[in-house]
């Protein structure tokens, strides 16, 4: 397998995790939360309740480009930022931009 097959299979899987997520809260919330808040409430979802620990994540590492001693790793464990928390919320962002797509291309309408 080249290193470039091995990107796309390995951004197969990744779509396939965050799938199950969707599935997982899917199932449990259903889709009315998303119906009445439309696209701007799930643009504000991914701006406030995702993007504050990822700006946690972005201070760090332009803190560590400007000091190579500097230590990102317990700097972001001193501000309550674990690497699990991170993934979990750039995968919750995946799909909260595919909801919004789909609000805007009039797909998410006839969920029940």
């Amino acid at each position: 397998m080249t290193a470039q097959e091995q990107i796309l299979a390995d951004f197969r899987e990744r779509q396939m995790d965050a799938l199950a997520i969707f599935e997982e809260k899917f199932r449990s919330r259903g889709p009315d939360n998303i119906t009445e808040q439309g696209v701007g409430g799930v643009i504000l979802r991914m701006q406030h309740d995702k993007m504050s620990r990822l700006k946690k994540v972005a201070r760090a590492a332009l803190l560590k480009q400007g000091d190579p001693d500097f230590d990102s790793e317990a700097y972001l464990a001193d501000n309550g930022v674990h690497l699990v928390d991170v993934i979990d919320d750039l995968n919750d962002i995946s799909n909260y931009a595919l909801i919004a797509v789909m609000l805007l291309s009039g797909e998410w309408g006839g969920a029940e």
